[in-house]
């Protein structure tokens, strides 16, 4: 199942004639992030620590930076794809999400 932004990558995907590019790029961001919380539900609790702050602690050391990452990478694209296409749309909606 795909969350709405890396579905709209998955459409933008879908659409390319050549496969790959930009589209599989953002993909990429999305199997890293997948892979944080499989981790993440792995991962041990340190003495006296909560299970739930053990994932927090464990996303923010590992999840923040790729998301930062696909941030900046986002803001570099913008302005190069074609606002109609749908890797646009998947950028534009990404970034109209980022900050609610």
């Amino acid at each position: 199942m795909h969350g709405p932004f890396e579905a709209r990558f998955v459409d933008a995907l879908k659409a390319r004639k050549k496969g790959g590019g930009p589209p599989e790029q953002a993909l990429r961001f999305f199997e890293q992030l997948y892979r944080v919380e499989r981790q993440a539900r792995n991962e041990k609790p340190d003495k006296g620590e909560t299970r739930d702050h053990c994932i927090r602690r464990f996303r923010q050391q590992h999840s923040v930076p790729i998301l930062n990452a696909l941030k900046a990478w986002l803001d570099d694209i913008a302005p190069k794809v074609l606002p109609d296409s749908k890797l646009g749309d998947a950028v534009s909606y990404t970034l109209n999400q980022w900050d609610i």
